[in-house]
């Protein structure tokens, strides 16, 4: 019996080191990505950087596509568990109040992730996001969660010819709808991200909120001013 405790820590012991350092070879390449593009990712360099032989680290993952495809999963994987806790945590508020916590939180995680947000929006320009669907269903990413919100929203009238009757499984005044805030999103949390609102001396705090605020006014239960870190 006291062998087999001590097979399970050893092996408990080396499941924890092998998940720390594929945590700090992600960590390398994040940097590398930082100040190029996921073309940037070296395997020669992660490993001087890590103390590692190439060899080791091919070990961990046998080639450099592995390992820019595990930074993809992981990205787009991190953004839909958000989504997914996001839903949970609101699950009982009013949809208006849902979307706007989930526009916040989804702006907030960019900023604290800003290479992993440019990673699942196909900013850093590779063609391996097309192979998203095959790593996180549409149905758990952030867009989906917004059209399954705004299909309980009051909606005008005047958005029901202006897509087609079904898109993607949603009606077309949601989907217009959806779009029309998911752009808003993502223009503003780009333009933070690559330093343009702070070049113009903007307060991206205020301006975000501002923006959400224009896209769902506000109720007598809505989130207080200020409540853009909640």
């Amino acid at each position: 019996m006291v062998w087999r405790v001590g097979a399970q820590t050893g092996s408990s012991r080396r499941e924890r080191l092998r998940a720390a350092l594929v945590a700090d070879v992600h960590a390398q390449a994040y940097r590398q990505i930082a100040d190029d593009s996921l073309a940037a990712v070296s395997m020669t360099g992660i490993a001087q950087n890590l103390g590692l032989s190439p060899a080791a680290l091919y070990r961990y993952f046998p080639s450099r596509e592995e390992l820019i495809r595990a930074l993809i999963a992981e990205s787009f994987e991190a953004s839909a568990s958000l989504t997914e806790r996001t839903l949970a945590d609101t699950a009982g508020l009013e949809p208006g109040l849902r979307l706007r916590r989930l526009l916040v939180v989804t702006r907030n995680w960019a900023v604290d992730h800003p290479i992993q947000y440019r990673i699942i929006q196909g900013i850093l320009g590779d063609n391996r996001i097309s192979e998203a669907d095959a790593i996180v269903s549409p149905e758990r990413r952030p867009f989906h969660a917004i059209c399954l919100l705004v299909a309980e929203l009051p909606r005008p009238e005047a958005l029901a010819d202006a897509l087609p009757a079904a898109v993607q499984g949603h009606p077309g005044e949601v989907m217009l709808h959806a779009l029309t805030i998911w752009t808003r999103l993502s223009g503003v949390i780009s333009l933070e991200l690559n330093g343009v609102l702070e070049r113009m001396g903007v307060d991206a705090d205020r301006f975000f909120e501002a923006e959400v605020d224009q896209l769902l006014p506000r109720t007598g239960t809505d989130l207080e001013p200020g409540a853009a870190n909640p």
